[in-house]
């Protein structure tokens, strides 16, 4: 089946201030625009989205493995339902997903979550409003909207570009500030840690930036979040990141720091022996007077 979408309408054009970036910034501004457009305007229409950045190649379909997939058996997790939002490996920090290859089925929930990710994305990065709303945002709970990560999605596909680039678009070609809808700002819920004054406070009318210091893990990208279930285009998933699981790794950190240490003291003192045996062979021999070196010439 071939559904050709509507252009939007006006054109995503992007704020003045991408006018003044360089093409590359521009051109990425414009495609975080279409992407969240896109993918809202297909899951509307009731269809599912597989969503992957044109330069990655698919190797084999991924559907079977995305049925077998299924979030950890927790509450907080999804109670091992089959998730409505899949994503690859997080970057970041592990903080937000980055949106090269997602997967999102089309509920009742989603539809909510693209229609706010995609209201936001006037007024900030896509990947981050889309992690927020997904975390934290109206609707959007482990119950309602299960969610998880996976490495299983990316072995689907590789890197090797299959079509060539599409045209960038004209270079320049802003929208005027007025004319842009407002973005509202982050949800009541949310974590991460916006500003409540100053020049980083969320501002309805303009482009806002978050310092990845400032963000906080979500529901869906942490470590402790992957998707369980096993096929064969699945490795074996990771064992839940527990707090058990993150003081034994502080303890191993601390453990590894110790003996680096101890090491590091042993060599300094191997080389200060190494030194002082050096220096005091030299002070040990005779110096030979200029009375001597005068007489052998």
């Amino acid at each position: 089946m071939l559904h050709i979408l509507p252009p939007p309408s006006p054109s995503l054009l992007p704020r003045s201030r991408w006018c003044n970036a360089s093409r590359k910034d521009y051109t990425h501004r414009r495609r975080q625009l279409h992407r969240m457009h896109l993918w809202r305007t297909v899951v509307d229409l009731g269809y599912n989205v597989l969503g992957v950045d044109p330069s990655r190649r698919l190797l084999l379909t991924p559907l079977p493995a995305l049925d077998a997939l299924r979030t950890r058996s927790g509450a907080q997790y999804g109670s091992g339902k089959r998730p409505d939002v899949v994503g690859g490996t997080p970057g970041w920090y592990l903080k937000q997903f980055t949106l090269h290859t997602m997967f999102i089925r089309s509920t009742s929930p989603t539809r909510r979550l693209l229609r706010q990710a995609e209201a936001r994305s006037f007024g900030a990065w896509d990947e981050l409003v889309f992690a927020e709303e997904l975390s934290w945002g109206n609707g959007s709970t482990p119950e309602t909207l299960p969610c998880c990560h996976s490495t299983c999605l990316l072995n689907h596909f590789d890197s090797k570009p299959v079509v060539p680039s599409a045209p960038s678009p004209p270079w320049g070609s802003c929208q005027s500030d007025d004319a842009l809808p407002h973005a509202e700002g982050p949800p009541a819920a949310g974590r991460h840690n916006w500003p409540k004054k100053g020049s980083k406070v969320w501002r309805p009318a303009a482009y806002n930036t978050l310092a990845i210091p400032l963000h906080r893990f979500g529901r869906c990208t942490g470590r402790d979040s992957s998707c369980v279930g096993l096929h064969p285009a699945c490795p074996p998933p990771p064992p839940p990141f527990t707090r058990e699981v993150s003081l034994a790794g502080k303890r191993r950190e601390r453990e590894e720091a110790r003996l680096r240490g101890e090491r590091h003291r042993a060599e300094r003192a191997k080389k200060n022996a190494r030194t002082a045996k050096r220096a005091k062979s030299a002070t040990a021999q005779p110096r030979r007077s200029d009375s001597e070196v005068l007489g052998e010439a």
